[in-house]
């Protein structure tokens, strides 16, 4: 058998090889990444306490708004393209930074040129689009395109863009495309895209770019600058998108009680909600009654407006609070620390509760690093792998203990449960090194007992019959001598040698031998009616007590 520090070793080396071998085939297995994203949604539902102070405003086409059009002008969705005007100057008029339509005015309208117009004179108005690689490519350049530097360059698309005459007049086109993940939530967005003719934004970086005036950016490995803050972005030139907490993340109007406003404006009139609500914000106009947009799955709602990704994008690069997805490097060496220090656990604490204990404090601690630097610094660090990784740590501890130390420590109990007192076997259990050969100086009370005339005692039974009474008198008080917190030292046939005070220091070591020998002598008494009802021959124990100095310890041959 391996020596104890080796086998520790080898026990602290194993499960750590096990844990992070675990973990690699862990990463292989798909339901362990959906379990993963699950735990990021929640995260992002749970964890964000605060948030900076929201720089948009949202206006949406409701269920009112559609049944205040087809009520008071018979007109059903898609509105004409006109309808938009008064919005687009009350807006104008109150200072808005820029105004993005989460719209697609791809198909032509008979008031094109009019709306054409109105967002000309509005001068900040950014178009939704679609941009992908199955289209016919679009007339070049796109208003709103931007020049991109830097060693790494956007994913390609092919834009979609709006009518001719609309993307003329708008000061940018944005992407409104979704890329969910493979489970169907949404929880990144390409930021910038290539196409023939330079760069385009999403809808929300577009409205972000118009908003800072901001015609340039720089793409780089591990981040995008856009504006004065740079934006995280991972080896796919994808952004995790910062999600917003609450059931209304952004202000939001209806475009209803927008147009009522507008239209006041317009005839000179005083509006319940003036235009200067909207000084210095970026609008997004979206729809949101049934039926006119496509529900989204998010880590905040199982039905969601896909406007809330346009507008978190637009939020992170406006203040700089993004969420991060986080280096492979540093998910490995976070999973090695851990799994290397549940391994430590499994090793140098000793006993099942302990080791328990230890691990779960690993666990917790990891989940709350995990908690804190998502909340705090809006990092996406694994929880599952690393977490399954500790428990495969702790099971491959927990085994080996069991098959090396745990079984060299029952056979220690084993051997010496029987004469040595339950905290002597208990202390010889966890440091099984006393057992080593040597002595020392101790004061102790001995204790000496036999039979008085044993000789002719044992001559008068069988020798089975004496064998088996002999077992059961020593037992007797033996129990008594160990539950004083005596030792064993030795049995002499009827005779027994112990000591108190060793190996076990007790300062009442006399009490306890005393204690003994009158508990011994009050049990044999009791012992001695059932022995004489059997026809055994009458016992007499002689019990000697002394106390004084000895040298006590493990003696024999090495």
């Amino acid at each position: 058998m391996a020596a104890p520090g080796r086998q520790r070793l080898l026990t602290w080396g194993g499960a750590s090889l096990f844990a992070l071998a675990c973990a690699a085939l862990l990463h292989q297995l798909s339901f362990v990444d959906t379990i993963e994203r699950k735990s990021y949604d929640w995260r992002c539902a749970n964890l964000r306490q605060e948030t900076p102070p929201a720089g948009s405003n949202l206006v949406l086409v409701d269920e009112a708004t559609l049944a205040f059009f087809k009520k008071t002008d018979g007109i059903r969705w898609p509105f004409p393209r006109d309808v938009y005007c008064p919005v687009l100057a009350y807006l104008k008029a109150g200072g808005a930074k820029a105004v993005a339509f989460d719209v697609q005015f791809s198909e032509p309208d008979e008031f094109d040129g009019p709306f054409a117009e109105c967002i000309a004179d509005a001068g900040n108005v950014v178009l939704g689009m679609q941009c992908r690689a199955d289209k016919a490519p679009a007339a070049l350049p796109l208003p709103g395109t931007v020049a991109v530097a830097g060693p790494v360059q956007p994913p390609r698309c092919t834009p979609l863009p709006p009518m001719p005459a609309l993307a003329k007049a708008a000061r940018a086109v944005g992407a409104i495309d979704m890329e969910p993940d493979p489970d169907g939530v949404l929880r990144h967005v390409t930021p910038i895209r290539s196409y023939g003719g330079g760069a385009l934004g999403s809808l929300g970086v577009a409205a972000h770019l118009v908003a800072e005036d901001v015609r340039s950016v720089r793409s780089e490995s591990d981040q995008l600058i856009a504006g004065a803050l740079p934006a995280p972005v991972n080896a796919d030139g994808r952004m995790l998108v910062r999600w917003r907490a609450g059931d209304a993340p952004y202000p939001a109007y209806s475009f209803k009680q927008i147009y009522a406003n507008a239209m006041l404006h317009m005839d000179g009139e005083k509006t319940p909600l003036p235009p200067s609500t909207f000084k210095g914000r970026t609008v997004f106009i979206a729809t949101s009654a049934a039926g006119t947009y496509e529900v989204r799955v998010t880590p905040m709602r199982e039905a969601d407006y896909g406007v809330h990704l346009h507008a978190a994008t637009y939020e992170a690069l406006r203040s700089g609070d993004h969420s991060r997805d986080v280096p492979p490097l540093a998910e490995l060496l976070l999973l090695i620390v851990f799994t290397v220090a549940v391994a430590a656990a499994m090793t140098l604490l000793d006993g099942a509760l302990k080791q328990s204990l230890g691990v779960a404090s690993l666990v917790a601690i990891h989940l709350g690093i995990v908690g804190y630097c998502f909340e705090r610094y809006g990092l996406w660090l694994e929880t599952v792998v690393p977490s399954l990784a500790m428990l495969a740590a702790w099971g491959y501890g927990g085994v080996a203990n069991y098959l090396t130390e745990g079984r060299a420590k029952r056979e220690l109990r084993t051997a010496f449960q029987h004469y040595l007192a339950p905290e002597v076997v208990k202390q010889l259990v966890s440091d099984p090194s006393k057992l080593q050969l040597g002595g020392e100086r101790r004061d102790i009370t001995a204790f000496f007992s036999d039979i008085a005339g044993f000789t002719t005692f044992s001559e008068a039974m069988e020798p089975a019959e004496l064998v088996a009474f002999l077992n059961e008198y020593l037992t007797e008080l033996t129990v008594i001598i160990t539950e004083e917190g005596g030792t064993i030292d030795k049995y002499e046939g009827d005779a027994i040698i112990a000591m108190f005070g060793a190996p076990i220091a007790h300062d009442d070591h006399a009490v306890r031998a005393c204690r003994a020998a009158l508990r011994c002598q009050a049990r044999l008494d009791e012992k001695e009616r059932e022995w004489q009802a059997r026809g055994l021959p009458r016992v007499h124990t002689r019990i000697g007590l002394n106390s004084g100095a000895a040298v006590v310890g493990n003696m024999g041959a090495s």
